[in-house]
């Protein structure tokens, strides 16, 4: 086959090219053995790429909520020996592609005690998680730990990941990471993404230079704002308005809920971009995660990560959203552009279709 027997070799701009060789292994190139194990997916992506992924590192950031009072829910809800399983799918497929390294770092807020590392069907402790994932890829180098947040660090990770299910600790987090983020760029570039799922919804989020992060996001202004946009992202919105203005995420109260509701109308200029109730109560009313939505979060994100690592396909800009039910969206995975710059018809379509055609992809290539 094309591609076979090539080894890869670094270009000017620092991504991974095939040129001709024979045994390849230590020069760069892919050994014998890794040329069988990873045959068919490198007739699906190309040997180039297959090069590039060995020689990614991919930091995973897992933030923890910290624990409520006695009796508080909703989305501040005790995240302690929770299965983190959408982390756990994105993890999995990125150890069978082929990657290099991968760092996974269990924080909390603040001073709090971390809690217990669960990485659902990958493990319940750091050796438990590294065991397993380097019998699934003995090649790749692993480490897992359990720290505070001030000791999650991006220093040498290609690729950063990272999920939460309390969305104002993912923003906050977010935030101050960017930053150290943008000044260790150099020349290669590097990639930022988040990553939650509660109860029936899930997104994926690309920090992009033009567009900013995750909180610039959520406070776009409303004229920016697709006018079919997905209503998850809705949800997403006034969930972190709430967090703003109360300084608490707010819980699956008949109060709350008509709280959220009065900011839907505030935040979103039409009807029909605004969130239903059915929706909210299924982002509320549980932590936990459905383990179908987190496969499908989990495997999207996986491609979109090797998407960047290739340089080969557009990545998603910037929101992947998918809800199992409670809106007319419902059931559909839909890329959406949401940033601070007013969008045109023809960017807003491209970006629809591309998120089919990962969801579809990622089914093939993983």
């Amino acid at each position: 086959r094309e591609g076979a027997g090539k080894r890869a070799t670094p270009t000017a701009t620092g991504r991974m090219d095939a040129s001709v060789s024979g045994a390849g292994g230590a020069s760069g190139g892919l050994s014998k053995e890794e040329d069988e194990m990873y045959d068919r997916q490198i007739r699906v992506w190309g040997i180039d790429t297959q090069c590039a992924i060995r020689s990614t590192r991919v930091g995973v950031v897992i933030i923890s909520s910290s624990q409520p009072a006695e009796g508080e829910g909703g989305e501040g809800a005790a995240m302690s020996g929770k299965q983190e399983v959408v982390a756990a799918e994105f993890v999995k497929n990125l150890a069978l592609a082929g990657i290099g390294a991968i760092s996974i770092r269990f924080v909390t807020p603040g001073e709090e005690e971390p809690p217990p590392a669960n990485l659902s069907f990958l493990g319940q402790s750091p050796d438990e998680i590294k065991g397993n994932l380097t019998d699934m890829n003995p090649r790749m180098a692993v480490s897992v730990s359990v720290e505070p947040r001030g000791g999650a660090s991006n220093d040498g990770d290609d690729v950063t990941v990272v999920f939460g299910r309390n969305l104002m600790s993912m923003c906050h987090f977010l935030d101050g990471h960017q930053r150290g983020w943008a000044k260790g760029a150099g020349e290669k570039q590097k990639h930022l993404f988040a990553a939650s799922v509660r109860g029936g919804c899930g997104f994926a989020f690309r920090h992009t230079e033009d567009g900013g992060g995750l909180s610039d996001a959520l406070k776009a202004p409303k004229e920016c704002i697709p006018k079919k946009v997905n209503r998850l992202y809705s949800v997403l919105r006034c969930i972190y308005s709430f967090g703003c203005k109360h300084r608490s995420s707010p819980k699956p109260t008949a109060s709350d809920v008509k709280a959220l509701l009065a900011l839907g109308v505030q935040e979103l200029a039409s009807p029909k971009q605004q969130p239903s109730e059915a929706l909210l109560l299924n982002y509320l009313e549980t932590d936990a995660e459905m383990a179908a939505v987190s496969s499908i979060v989990g495997g999207s994100l996986a491609q979109e990560v090797i998407k960047a690592i290739s340089g080969k396909g557009a990545l998603m800009d910037n929101f992947y959203l998918f809800s199992a039910y409670g809106s007319p969206d419902s059931g559909e995975a839909k890329v959406e552009r949401v940033t601070s710059q007013a969008p045109t018809k023809s960017k807003s379509t491209a970006s629809t279709n591309n998120g089919n055609n990962n969801t579809n992809q990622e089914a093939i290539c993983i």
